[in-house]
């Protein structure tokens, strides 16, 4: 069976068969954030007249997480990449908490704020915890999976 060649315009690079799918597109630079701390996960979801809606702090991390998105200009900075994300959670004490909760809040909120398409795109999760003076805060580095 003969392959046929596909010449991807926007790249000006010829692939072929079993390939075509693949995005030879330039990949895009890495993103680090800086983000407030997110609310636990217990204090994310309400129930009103028996629906789930977000609770009043989920809507406004959320909104802090997409104003940190645009100011560092990267909406929809990732498309359908795959990603590796790295987390930092400095906490500015000492008090005990579980780093999954933090890891559920900030990747929804990223994904709210059109940094990527979802967040089942991320396949590496990376998360430490500092003690960090001055402010709480996670600090996100993002970036694309090259294979």
């Amino acid at each position: 069976m003969a392959r046929r060649t596909v010449r991807k315009p926007w790249t000006g690079i010829a692939i072929s068969g079993s390939d075509r799918d693949v995005d030879l597109r330039p990949k895009p630079r890495d993103v680090s954030l800086e983000l407030p701390w997110p609310p636990s996960v217990n204090q994310i979801w309400r129930t009103v007249n028996g629906r789930p809606i977000l609770s009043a702090d989920a809507r406004h991390y959320r909104l802090d997480v997409a104003a940190a998105v645009l100011e560092a200009g990267c909406r929809n900075h990732f498309g359908r990449n795959r990603l590796r994300v790295e987390i930092r959670a400095c906490q500015s004490d000492r008090r005990r908490r579980d780093l999954d909760n933090l890891a559920k809040a900030t990747l929804d909120a990223l994904t709210a704020s059109d940094l990527w398409e979802d967040d089942h795109q991320v396949d590496e999760l990376f998360i430490r915890r500092s003690i960090s003076l001055g402010t709480a805060r996670i600090e996100v580095l993002v970036s694309v999976i090259t294979e």
